[in-house]
């Protein structure tokens, strides 16, 4: 038998044994200092390979004799050497072996058989389309492993293609000349940065790929890295490329699946696992009647609150099939949910599982990224912002709490209405309400609230509108807020409630006595946890200036503190007729985002209609 050491493995004498260390683990060894001196001493025999008989012949103690015996079938067994007998083929001739040492040294680490993939790879055809720099380094990398052939053209026997394409038209063009079957790799050329991978077959993917470069490239305009050097990145891109064709064609088992981005003034390379590849998001209708299942798409639910934590200073008591991929109108007709396999957990960078709210801001696929929260002031409530990069101008959305994880909590489901908003087909006749929470009811109440409160006049004198006195609401910490907003803000503070029927829900809004400016407007459980809510809203979005906070939008925070006999309490007086006023609810849940793929919380779009026909209904402008 002949054996020979990886070229990515490593031994060593120690006191301990021999140290062993191959492919990220290590081990040692426990042979006597010989046995290591002498193993150590054939080094250059293994690194070439050489018969075991060459290797114990010298050895005439037998002690020692069966120690190296057994020490080199450990090296075997671990990896650390191959069987030159069964590596799948005729080990390459010298001058064969000097001319692609680097594709041959590839393959003898990561390879049960290097040498039947090194004939695989020999007799490869590789297409290379598209024109500049990384097609060019492409090429010249792809003519370094030894395939048999590397042309700008396809042919019959094209094994795998590479695409260098400047623009996702591009990408698609190419694409559409290719086999539907055969595996390509696309490069593609951004603002300051460069795409490599992942492989991908047939048209749909390509189509789908844009998605991907667009969240790529608004990662890439506000990493604090910097722009890739156009032609430096470039060529690196095409090197990269003839790498991953060289894992793909010669099967060695790395993954071919992930995303490289090339960005950064020092050309940093970030490998991220394949996205979803969608080319739009995904909606579903929903029968807002139906009993809620497990939402396609959804990987979490968090656990209902059964009550609300006391500390904090301004706590108030308030508390499927799946659809075809693509970009689709959301449609009047509503359907009931149903069940699905939940998804595989998604990884990070570093290969651990991600939370799943923690992927609305994974780098690079995310919708958002979370700003410094050491610049925002976080008394007397915490505060939490991020800034949507995945959304047209980038807006900072900030989330307010007594807590860090309310703060966040906050801002992520402002995310997911603004997400739901410009995820809509911008010709929609009846775009509905932007709502989100994190439990399907939730979502469901917190757009139905949103869109009474829309439909409730703007003049607090109206009727549907009730003053409350300066001494409600009547509680210690209701008092302590208005008083800061008074004394230290200079905002004298005036209430106003609207109770909606057949329940003690109430929302409350809270304006400046002196000015008339609307401050804040909360939903809560009854009067008091509403006025509450709503003194406590307008101090928060006062205590940071320059934040979106200080826009008095409509709130529903208690939904989240409900339990859930309140949530079935209000959903039944949502659905009574005084309520609806002969309209039916029509709700289309955001199921998938075309690049993260099953969004973690339940957002989407809802509107109340009247039957046959409907006026449109805009967005809630404040819905955020």
């Amino acid at each position: 038998m002949r054996v020979k050491l990886r070229p990515g493995a490593h031994f060593v004498p120690s006191a301990r044994g021999l140290y062993c260390s191959r492919a990220g683990r290590s081990f040692v060894l426990p042979v006597p200092p010989a046995v290591q001196r002498l193993l150590d001493d054939r080094l250059g025999d293994l690194t070439d390979g050489a018969e075991v008989a060459s290797l114990l012949g010298p050895i005439d103690d037998p002690t020692e004799l069966a120690t190296l015996r057994q020490a080199l079938a450990t090296l075997l067994s671990q990896g650390l050497l191959f069987d030159l007998d069964r590596a799948g083929g005729l080990v390459p001739d010298r001058a064969t072996a000097e001319r692609y040492a680097d594709a041959l040294a590839h393959l003898e680490e990561h390879c049960a058989e290097p040498y039947a993939a090194f004939a695989a790879l020999r007799a490869a055809r590789v297409a290379v389309l598209g024109e500049g720099p990384a097609a060019v380094s492409a090429v010249r990398g792809l003519r370094s492993l030894g395939l048999a052939a590397v042309t700008d053209t396809l042919g019959p026997r094209t094994t795998a293609a590479v695409i260098a394409a400047d623009t996702p038209e591009e990408l698609a063009k190419l694409a559409a000349l290719l086999p539907p079957e055969l595996p390509y790799l696309p490069v593609a050329a951004g603002d300051g940065h460069h795409l490599v991978g992942p492989v991908l077959r047939g048209l749909p993917s390509a189509l789908a790929f844009p998605a991907t470069a667009d969240r790529v490239a608004a990662w890439a305009g506000v990493h604090p890295a910097g722009h890739a050097p156009s032609l430096h990145a470039a060529t690196l891109a095409g090197s990269l490329a003839a790498r991953t064709l060289l894992d793909l064609l010669a099967t060695t088992g790395l993954d071919t699946s992930r995303l490289t981005v090339i960005h950064g003034r020092t050309l940093r390379t970030t490998t991220r696992p394949a996205p979803t590849q969608a080319p739009g998001p995904t909606w579903l209708p929903i029968d807002p009647t139906a009993r809620p299942a497990t939402p396609t798409g959804h990987t979490a639910q968090p656990p209902e609150r059964p009550t609300e934590p006391a500390a904090g200073p301004a706590r108030p008591t308030e508390g499927t099939a799946k659809p075809a991929a693509g970009p689709a109108r959301p449609t009047d007709t509503p359907t009931p949910p149903v069940t699905s396999p939940a998804p595989s957990s998604p990884t990070t960078a570093e290969g651990t599982a991600a939370a799943p709210e923690e992927r609305l801001t994974e780098e690079w696929y995310g919708l958002a990224r979370w700003l410094d929260e050491s610049a925002l002031s976080q008394l007397p409530f915490r505060l939490a912002a991020l800034e949507a990069v995945a959304l047209p101008g980038r807006p900072v959305l900030t989330g307010w709490g007594t807590d860090p994880a309310d703060a966040r909590r906050d801002a992520l489901l402002r995310l997911l209405r603004a997400t739901a908003a410009a995820a809509a087909e911008p010709d929609a006749p009846h775009p509905g309400t932007a709502a989100a929470g994190t439990t399907r009811p939730r979502w469901l109440l917190d757009g139905l609230l949103r869109i009474l409160a829309e439909e409730l006049p703007t003049d607090l004198a109206a009727p549907e509108w009730s003053e409350l006195p300066p001494s409600e609401p009547a509680t210690p910490r209701a008092r302590s807020l208005r008083r800061a907003l008074t004394q230290y803000f200079g905002h004298p503070a005036r209430l106003h409630s609207h109770t909606l029927p057949g329940t003690s829900w109430t929302l409350a809004t809270v304006t400046d006595t002196a000015t008339g400016e609307r401050l804040a407007t909360q939903w809560g459980p009854s009067v008091q946890a509403a006025g509450q809510a709503a003194l406590a809203r307008a101090l928060a979005g006062r205590q940071q200036e320059g934040t979106a906070l200080a826009t008095a939008a409509v709130g529903t925070r208690a939904l989240e503190w409900a339990r859930p006999a309140e949530l079935a309490a209000l959903a039944a007086a949502l659905h009574a007729p005084e309520v609806l006023r002969g309209r039916s609810v029509h709700a289309h849940l955001l199921t998938e985002d075309p690049v993260l793929g099953p969004l973690p919380f339940p957002c989407g779009l809802i509107r109340l209609a009247t039957p046959p026909t409907a006026r449109p209904t805009a967005p809630y402008p404040e819905a955020l």
